[in-house]
């Protein structure tokens, strides 16, 4: 391209504007020699626009791994935490056709291009540094380390078990929080260890639902990377908690507790776009053999959302509309629904009837679902 030519000799800063500008005018060759330029300076916010110009002009496969690739590296060098946060869920939406093995390889491209700008030797020096600190007691000392990780990345997947360690450990929200982000930046390579603090027996035993709840958090952000522990965390939706200590969160009930485990699991499953035929079984078999009244919605809806299989959760779907008086039931019921869009058509009626509900949650769910179906309506005959 003979616009490329233009943005050889600019300074960084005026090749990231030319860059920017160029993208916000859809010229996205001119745009990625711009950023290009930008980025080879060392200037890191153009990560962010090079991901969304790959990401744009991708088309087929290794084009999305790319893109992963660069807003992996974006949301690792950007700040504050909310900009990384907002960086992930771009990605994750866009990685939603990638396979795991796809998504593993754009880390592996950010481990290796960490590895070339730092040094293997300096890496691990940091990941020894970051893992020795975690240890120490001091909170501030504990975030420091978990600094060093979110800029590592993929790179820093050594710190793993030292993270999970701490996570388990810390009582307090913020450094909690931040292991848990941590481990979502490390990626794939940590979703082993947040599947089993989310389901830890004796963190259930002795606090409650608060910690593995927010592992799932955790996992939720991680998106498609967290796919390889689809199965394990279904166990979370089927469990019947035995060891639950019932005022771990706040004096909640135990009903309240495995409700909030239960149904932030499936959100989780749902978000990561959890289609793998294992689950699938997994979730048909649930519903065979209708375990629990709560499982059975939660299961009906996952099967329904997240694999488009109405045969199976529609009967459920139908029984808690025309007989169920439970708030929480009756409220998913109607979210999953919404979500479902389309194929839940037969069941506006009902979900009318939902409207005039005594219970403020389920007619706001019943209200939303209504617009969602119809919204879907429109789009299919407008296709």
């Amino acid at each position: 391209m003979v616009i490329a030519a233009h943005v050889i000799a600019l300074e960084p800063q005026q090749a990231l504007d030319q860059g920017i500008a160029a993208y916000s005018a859809g010229d996205l060759d001119t745009a990625r020699s711009a950023l290009l330029e930008a980025e080879s300076a060392g200037t890191t916010e153009a990560r962010v626009w090079l991901a969304r110009v790959a990401r744009d002009t991708a088309t087929g496969t290794d084009d999305l791994v790319q893109a992963y690739a660069w807003f992996t590296l974006a949301s690792l060098s950007a700040t504050p935490r909310p900009k990384q946060i907002d960086l992930v869920l771009e990605r994750n939406e866009m990685a939603l056709p990638l396979s795991l093995a796809a998504i593993q390889s754009a880390e592996h491209q950010v481990a290796e291009r960490l590895r070339s700008e730092l040094g293997t030797e300096r890496i691990g020096e940091r990941v020894a540094q970051a893992v020795e600190a975690l240890y120490l007691a001091a909170p501030d000392t504990a975030l420091g380390a978990v600094d060093i990780v979110v800029e590592l990345g993929p790179a820093g997947a050594d710190a793993v078990p030292a993270l999970a360690d701490r996570f388990r450990g810390n009582a307090m929200w913020m450094p909690l929080s931040s292991f848990g982000w941590a481990l979502t930046q490390i990626g794939s390579a940590a979703a082993p260890a947040l599947a089993n603090l989310a389901r830890d027996e004796l963190v259930l035993e002795l606090e409650g639902a608060f910690r593995p709840f927010t592992a799932m958090q955790a996992l939720g952000r991680m998106g498609p990377a967290a796919r390889g522990i689809a199965r394990t965390l279904f166990g979370a939706v089927i469990d019947d908690y035995p060891r639950l200590d019932l005022h771990g969160v706040f004096g909640a009930s135990r009903r309240e507790q495995t409700w909030m485990l239960r149904s932030t699991a499936v959100e989780v499953l749902i978000t990561i776009g959890a289609q793998e035929t294992g689950l699938r079984d997994d979730v048909r078999q649930c519903l065979q053999q209708r375990i629990d009244a709560d499982i059975e919605v939660l299961c009906a809806g996952l099967i329904g959302v997240a694999f488009d299989d109405m045969n199976s959760a529609a009967p459920v779907f139908r029984k808690v509309l025309a007989q169920d008086k439970d708030e929480q039931r009756l409220a998913a019921t109607a979210v999953f629904l919404g979500l479902i869009g389309r194929s839940a058509e037969p069941f506006q009626g009902a979900l009318l009837g939902l409207v005039l509900n005594q219970h403020e949650s389920v007619r706001n769910a019943a209200a939303a679902a209504i617009a969602n179906i119809e919204a879907a309506l429109r789009d299919n005959g407008s296709d």
